[in-house]
Parts: C-alpha cells; sequence; structure tokens
C-alpha cells in the first residue's frame, strides 16, 4: 500500500515523488532501480523521467504502478483519473475529469490552490523554504536547499515545494530569477485548514525536535519541560501567553539577514485523563 495520500495532489508526478520519498524514509535502500524492476522496465530511466516530468505517464504504465502500490478502489481511481486529467488536451476535457476527481475525494473538491494550501500546511519544509529566502547565503537551487535542510528533502520535492510556493504567490522571482518571499505572504492557517493537514505538520515538527536531541549541540538548542496541576480556567490563559511567547519570538526574524532558520514548537497537552480503571469516564 502506498504511503503518500494519493487524494492529496493534483498531479500524478507529484504523488509519484512523494511516494518514492516516503518509502526511501521507511527503508532506505529502496531505490528507483528496485521500483523498476517491481514494474518490469528495461531502464531505471524510464521510471526516473516519469517522475521527473521529463517523459509523458499514460494509463497503462499508471495501471502498473497502481499495482505496485497496492492502490484499490477510489484511490486507484483517483490516481487513474489524475493521469487522464494531466493528458487532457481540451478545457471540456479537463473540467470533466476535474469533476470526476472532486466526487471521488473525500472533501468533495478538487482544486490546484485547494491541494497547494493543503500540503504547504501539512509538508514542514514548504515554510522552512519561505523562510530560508531570508538567509544570507540563500542559493535558489534545489540541490542547494535540500543539502541545507539536512539532506532529507530531495532536490525534486524541493523543486515542486518550489513551484507550489509560487503558485500561492508566497514566493516570487524577481527580474534576475531570484526567489523571493512576497511582502505580506505570511500564511495564514485559517479555522478551516484540513485537520490531517494540522496534525501531520506537527507530527513531522515533533518528530523534528526528537531527532535534534542527540545531534545538535546543547548551546545551539532550547529545549524545556514543565510539568503542572491546572484548572480549565488557567488553560485557555497559559493559552494566550503562548499565543503572545510566539507573537514576540516571531517580531525577532531577520529580513534577508538570517543566519540559520529555526523551529519554534510548543506543546502543551493533557498527561492526565478522566477515565477510571474500567475505563469509564469520570465525574467532572
Amino acid at each position: 500500500m502506498s504511503e503518500a495520500d494519493v487524494f492529496s495532489f493534483d498531479n500524478p508526478r507529484e504523488f509519484l515523488q512523494a511516494t518514492l520519498h516516503e518509502k526511501q524514509k521507511l527503508n532506505p535502500r529502496f531505490s528507483i532501480r528496485a521500483w523498476t524492476r517491481q514494474l518490469g522496465l528495461d531502464h531505471p530511466s524510464i521510471l526516473a523521467r516519469l517522475i521527473k516530468g521529463e517523459r509523458t505517464l499514460k494509463s497503462p504504465m499508471a495501471q502498473k504502478i497502481a499495482d505496485t502500490l497496492k492502490l484499490g478502489g477510489d484511490a486507484r481511481r483517483y490516481f487513474e483519473l489524475l493521469v487522464l486529467f494531466e493528458n487532457a488536451k481540451t478545457p471540456l476535457e479537463k473540467e470533466v475529469y476535474q469533476d470526476m476527481l472532486g466526487r471521488l475525494r473525500p472533501e468533495g473538491s478538487f482544486t490546484s490552490l485547494t491541494l497547494d494550501y493543503f500540503h504547504v500546511i501539512s509538508d514542514w519544509y514548504h515554510l522552512a523554504i519561505l523562510e530560508m529566502t531570508q538567509l544570507r547565503d540563500f542559493c535558489p537551487d534545489p540541490a542547494w536547499i535540500s543539502a541545507r535542510l539536512g539532506g532529507g528533502v530531495p532536490p525534486a520535492l524541493v523543486r515542486t515545494a518550489i513551484e507550489r510556493l509560487l503558485r500561492l504567490e508566497l514566493l516570487s522571482k524577481n527580474s534576475d530569477g531570484r526567489l523571493c518571499r512576497v511582502p505580506d505572504g505570511n500564511l495564514r492557517i485559517a479555522a478551516g485548514a484540513p485537520d490531517e493537514a494540522v496534525r501531520k505538520y506537527h507530527r513531522q515538527m515533533i518528530e523534528k525536535a526528537l531527532a535534534a536531541v542527540e545531534p545538535v549541540a546543547v548551546a545551539a538548542r532550547e529545549l524545556r519541560a514543565t510539568t503542572l496541576g491546572i484548572s480549565k480556567k488557567n488553560y485557555k490563559k497559559a493559552c494566550e501567553i503562548m499565543s503572545r511567547f510566539h507573537a514576540e519570538i516571531s517580531a525577532l526574524a531577520e529580513k534577508n539577514g538570517a543566519d540559520e532558520i529555526y523551529q519554534l514548537n510548543t506543546q502543551f497537552f493533557p498527561l492526565t485523563d478522566k477515565t477510571n480503571k474500567n475505563g469509564k469516564a469520570g465525574k467532572s
């Protein structure tokens, strides 16, 4: 079964990129060559060019890929429709496939900007790339960005993320082709943002914080933890304090003069619950 959620994509190439990335995270030995063998292709370059968008993905190959990913039901149909949507020659064809894709998506809509927004919220490296444009030594080359992010995000995904940020007008290109953050182009997480996108983002950032405990020098990070008993009334006050704290830290952000990109996380969650030993809710 595919590790990437196909319903989160409006482009089959991006889905394949994300799937390869997720598979390699779970199994570093997995490669395009290994996937090529599963597909019965003659040479890895065929699949590599499909993933990069240098070769058109047609329906017969899409069906083979769906088989290797064990896509079934609506997920398989959605992937196959994505391929038809990308290959459509006329606006009418595009409109027909877009309507069919929208009917299959759990949220019931299919628009490029909606799905772009989902990815920017849910995949941590989008906001990191956005902030990286403020670095003194920033270079727009996807390979440079990938390396500066620690190598965990392949250049192909970096390139896709940049394209997405440009479409959402959070990034722009100036006359000499340099990537620039759009003035007042801050991403605001709306109240109606998909819950899964927000959860995925926080899971990723908590994992990043955990990964920083050992390799990052103590002087280069600040990790604190406090355990306390609190009432519902004071819980709300604590959230207000944390909100102000984040705003004050954000005010320290450099404009075109940053040395590194930092991540500030605060997690405030219950360690206890009101269930008794039988698992029944207790009285308030």
